[in-house]
């Protein structure tokens, strides 16, 4: 789970603005994240709405439990050129992102 900083309007796992909780934040919604084809390791994921809605980065040093580790191992595994993965998203809070790494929505999207 991703989570936001308490202080100002920035994602403890990046630089991009907290997003407003939407009337159903309940529901699912898609995501896409990418990693670096190359770089030093440990270089931080880039994680976006189609919209822009949401977006931040996911850097190994601010997870906890492995969350870096196991999205990157899901994205190397069966992402398109082993760089980029949709997955389905939920926002459980305003500040508070939680990627759901199974299932996999389908990956065909233009975007």
């Amino acid at each position: 789970m991703l989570k936001a900083n308490e202080k100002g309007p920035q994602w403890k796992d990046g630089h991009a603005p907290a997003v407003q909780r939407p009337a159903d934040a309940s529901k699912q919604f898609l995501v896409k994240i990418q990693a670096a084809l190359d770089g030093p390791p440990g270089h931080p994921l880039l994680l976006y709405d189609e919209k822009r809605k949401v977006l931040t980065h996911v850097a190994k040093a601010d997870q906890a439990c492995g969350t870096y580790d196991q999205l990157l191992a899901v994205i190397r595994a069966k992402g398109y050129l082993k760089a980029k993965l949709y997955f389905n998203a939920v926002l459980e809070e305003e500040r508070e992102l939680r990627v759901l790494l199974d299932p996999l929505p389908s990956q065909t999207h233009p975007w």
